[in-house]
């Protein structure tokens, strides 16, 4: 038996009729919970986490506009899980992320992190898209944050079968 988990239903006193889960765990593929009547359902369902393997991305982060040294920051990858969307039945919806890692920038501005390879998650192939990394800088003294851009339009990097070394830049 495996860890447990237990998740309460029902919002304002008023109990759920359903539950739909996406659940990620690090090092695994992403996997759903689907239970459409709650009143008539075992109190209980399992998934199978299946290893997933990851992969790589490297490159560079230029200097910042306002002259701030970002060797040593934090640099933090999340996922953008558009596929979630589609899970919940919803054709314009803010999609679900998660934090899948982080890792110091060297002084030089270089970084290497690795990233689950979410192209080839079953679960995750049986939607239209399957999301988006995106990137934020995380240092300990002002300015703290900074967001980074250079993988597509709009900042994010499209979730693929590999990457090619990025540059990306920070944005205040």
């Amino acid at each position: 038996m495996g860890t447990v988990y237990t998740v309460r239903t029902g919002s304002s006193g008023k109990p759920a009729k359903t539950l739909k889960a996406a659940i990620w765990c690090p090092g695994f593929a992403n996997a759903t919970v689907d239970v459409p009547d709650l009143a008539n359902a075992k109190p209980e369902a399992s998934i199978a986490l299946r290893p997933l393997r990851n992969l790589t991305i490297a490159g560079t982060i230029r200097p910042s506009d306002d002259g701030v040294e970002l060797g040593g920051a934090e640099l933090i990858v999340f996922y953008e899980a558009a596929w979630t969307c589609g899970l919940f039945g919803q054709m314009d919806c803010i999609n679900a992320g998660w934090e899948i890692g982080r890792v110091r920038i060297e002084q030089n501005g270089s970084f290497r992190i690795a990233v689950p390879d979410f192209i080839n998650d079953p679960t995750v192939a049986k939607f239209r898209d399957p999301g988006s990394f995106r990137f934020r800088v995380s240092r300990s003294t002002p300015p703290h944050d900074y967001r980074l851009e250079g993988g597509s339009p709009g900042g994010d990097l499209a979730v693929a079968a590999n990457y090619p070394p990025l540059r990306l830049h920070p944005r205040r």
